[in-house]
């Protein structure tokens, strides 16, 4: 539309011979088919300018005689008059019954395709257009509710091949705040996430169905947070290595330090620049997101276990077990961090890049992911044994607490995992457990 057009519409017909409006109007009529009121683009501002509803009365008393079509008669009346405000859009943008009732005659449908679908004279309902009607059948209302009180938030028109990410992006449109992230569908109040590529078919929706939405809260990426809880660590670990008269007084600056203890903060440190870089090139995450509270729970966890652990193991009156033991204890830790990665590896290749396919992880050619036909989530097992080496080498009780404390969460992780592959894949091997070979 230019500066002066206030309305579009689409002609009433493709032919001049063959028009029916042409020939039986007796009023005046836009150009030489006449235009079809059934789709009309209004630009109220340019018409409330114009003076419409001053037009319309006059018109009416007018030809009131002689109109038929109702408003459709007043519209081409007007823009008979005044055809510079009107903008004329091809017939795939009002395409109905009598663009294909004997031929096809509007090529810019078999051109570009139906734009909008106008089921005029009940073609959505009667059995004159079989594919109008099925088109209409298909579109179905769905309810919208809040998982919280079950208020209404929107209803939505959708088609039965339409998914839940569909879905959420039309609530995004009608919710700026609810960006797709934020929510996730459910079809009880306290049931149990859908997948978003399910489709409406898929879940068994009719129309006015119903689904819940649970608002998540404000996001933030699952890469931030992986980078921002494991940075912290090996800072605070560093920091108070490194500077041991911040925390214990300026007369332990000189004190040297115990084998051990170097030993604990080059595990230490190594052990977090690998998840730092594992986060950056090897993860793909299931999830884009999580909630930003997590970021915080997160941090503080890992944030006060490392400046607790480092606190003792630095300690001027710290005192290191013996040699053999932590050479020991240090080789076994250096297998898990060596395991660790491998399964992590594994889970990589496992998944193509981009997508959030599911398989049953197996063993590659590295020995050290022979765990996996053992348990459902060896990157588990080997990160606990990380920490229980890591314990042992430092004798320390409060690495320690964060071994049971971390393997108490992973043994929760480990088997809602296993539990999920079992479900998800009938042929998944029966022998494995969740973390723990043989037990658990």
């Amino acid at each position: 539309m230019n500066e002066m057009q206030m309305a579009a519409l689409a002609p009433e017909h493709e032919d001049y011979s063959t028009g029916w409006y042409n020939r039986f109007a007796r009023h005046p009529y836009y150009g030489n088919l006449g235009v079809n009121s059934g789709v009309m683009l209004m630009n109220l501002t340019r018409m409330r300018q114009f003076g419409w509803e001053k037009y319309v009365v006059p018109i009416y008393q007018e030809y009131k005689s002689k109109i038929v079509w109702g408003d459709q008669d007043i519209i081409n009346i007007v823009f008979h008059f005044h055809p510079e405000k009107l903008y004329v859009y091809p017939c795939h943008y009002n395409y109905r019954p009598d663009h294909c009732m004997y031929m096809s005659v509007c090529k810019a449908a078999e051109e570009q395709g139906i734009k909008v679908l106008h089921g005029n004279r009940g073609s959505f309902h009667n059995k004159k257009q079989p594919a109008f009607k099925a088109i209409y059948a298909s579109i179905q209302q769905i309810g919208i509710l809040s998982t919280s009180g079950g208020k209404q938030l929107a209803t939505l028109t959708v088609d039965p091949n339409s998914t839940l990410k569909e879905l959420k992006t039309q609530i995004h449109r009608l919710k700026s705040h609810l960006y797709p992230d934020r929510q996730e569908f459910r079809q009880e109040p306290r049931g149990k996430g859908l997948d978003e590529n399910k489709t409406v078919a898929a879940l068994g929706l009719k129309d006015h169905s119903k689904l819940y939405l649970k608002d998540l809260g404000p996001q933030i990426a699952y890469k931030t947070v992986f980078l921002v809880e494991y940075a912290g660590p090996l800072f605070v670990y560093a920091w108070i290595y490194t500077r041991p008269w911040l925390f214990y007084g300026d007369e332990t600056a000189g004190q040297p330090m115990s084998q051990v203890a170097h030993i604990a903060a080059c595990c230490w440190v190594i052990h977090y620049a690998k998840r730092i870089l594992e986060t950056l090139f090897v993860h793909r995450f299931s999830h884009a997101t999580m909630p930003v509270r997590n970021l915080f729970r997160n941090c503080a966890y890992y944030w006060i276990f490392a400046a607790y652990v480092a606190y003792h193991v630095n300690h001027p009156l710290y005192t290191a077990p013996c040699q053999i033991q932590s050479y020991i204890a240090l080789g076994v830790w250096t297998m898990c961090e060596l395991g660790n990665f491998s399964i992590h590896w594994a889970l990589r290749n496992l998944r193509p890049c981009g997508s959030k396919e599911r398989r049953i992880p197996r063993p590659t050619n590295n020995p050290l992911t022979l765990l996996f036909n053992l348990v459902s989530c060896p990157n588990y097992t080997y990160e606990v044994g990380g920490w229980i080496a890591f314990t042992i080498m430092a004798q320390c009780l409060p690495a320690g607490l964060f071994a049971v404390a971390g393997f108490y969460q992973m043994t929760v992780w480990a088997i809602g995992k296993h539990r999920a592959y079992k479900k998800d894949f009938k042929d998944y091997p029966r022998g494995r457990k969740a973390i723990i070979p043989f037990l658990l």
